[in-house]
């Protein structure tokens, strides 16, 4: 999420708290019902919302198909495709160390392959 958009959220949390203290003042039990629900439904996205610039650490074991890779420093970027159903599928970013990697880092690779080995994740290009 950034800023922007947290900054909205907060914004609107500070509406529907108002109008949840009017609510109660005036005692309008309508409006105090939709006003708590939009606070739990404002804090439920703020729980669940991911934060925007931070990759995924959780990856599942076997074969992905990758989308591309591109090197930036001592990190490997690749984008994995995931085939979500049979219409569409998506893609996910991930980073990596270039010390992750077993054996050679190969640019025109087209599959990594992950597997778990001692508690440590094995990352392969192919």
């Amino acid at each position: 999420m950034d800023g922007f958009s947290a900054f909205i959220l907060f914004f609107g949390l500070f509406m529907f708290l108002a109008l949840l203290v009017r609510s109660l003042i005036n005692e309008d039990i309508y409006v105090f019902v939709l006003s708590l629900l939009g606070c739990i439904f404002i804090g439920i996205v703020f729980i669940t919302a991911p934060i925007n610039g931070e990759p995924s650490k959780e990856i599942r074991d076997g074969s992905h198909q990758i989308s591309f890779i591109h090197e930036r420093g001592t990190d490997l970027v690749l984008g994995l495709e995931s085939q979500k159903d049979q219409t569409g599928g998506r893609l996910i970013v991930y980073i990596f160390s270039k010390d992750a990697f077993s054996g050679e880092i190969k640019k025109e690779a087209k599959q990594l392959k992950v597997s778990e080995t001692g508690g440590f994740r094995k990352l392969v290009l192919e």
